[in-house]
């Protein structure tokens, strides 16, 4: 759900599985479509109309904090998938050392985002809509040194300016470099019977 333009979609295409997206942007599952040739359904989860147990696994990444309705959209979700079926996502933990330390200037606070969680209170969501959470673990993202210093903006020019200098000055651009903060973890979770 959330599929974007289908990047994760053709991965795990390439990898064996039979995927199918859902992307509330017309342009990006447009995108997806076109691009990947991709079954994408253009929609919200209240929208979308596949039958009960369709699928064995589905994937939010990054989506939970964006829904009006996350919960409500959790337990039209847990329809979707077979008996035993797995909910893999990617949220922010809002608890975790690294916003608490910069308040404010954590970058995650967005006007886009309309829910933050705690791992608490993500798991009792989760129960609530019918998910039994297997595991919490924190996110590992691999990004490219050059947007990696563009994204220190947040932080000030300052910083963003000197991170931006030495890595052109390095010519490590392109490098990739893993990173966890801890404020952003990926989730199992299991449908309940």
């Amino acid at each position: 759900m959330g599929c974007y333009t289908g990047t994760f979609l053709d991965q795990a295409r390439t990898a064996g599985w039979q995927v199918e997206g859902l992307e509330p942007g017309e342009w990006a599952s447009r995108i997806a479509r076109e691009r990947y040739h991709l079954r994408v359904t253009t929609g919200t989860v209240q929208e979308a109309d596949w039958p009960g147990g369709s699928f064995d696994v589905i994937t939010l990444w990054d989506v939970l904090e964006h829904l009006r309705d996350p919960r409500g959209d959790l337990g039209r979700v847990r329809e979707w998938l077979a008996p035993g079926g797995l909910l893999w996502l990617t949220t922010m933990d809002v608890a975790s050392a690294f916003p608490r330390l910069l308040g404010r200037r954590w970058p995650h606070y967005m006007r886009m985002h309309l829910w933050y969680f705690t791992r608490d209170t993500l798991a009792r969501m989760l129960r609530e809509a019918g998910f039994e959470p297997v595991g919490m673990w924190p996110h590992v993202r691999v990004l490219q040194l050059g947007y990696l210093a563009g994204r220190l903006q947040c932080y000030g020019n300052v910083v963003s300016s000197a991170a931006t200098a030495l890595v052109r000055l390095l010519h490590a651009s392109e490098a990739r470099v893993a990173v966890s903060l801890g404020d952003l973890i990926t989730v199992l979770a299991r449908k309940s019977n």
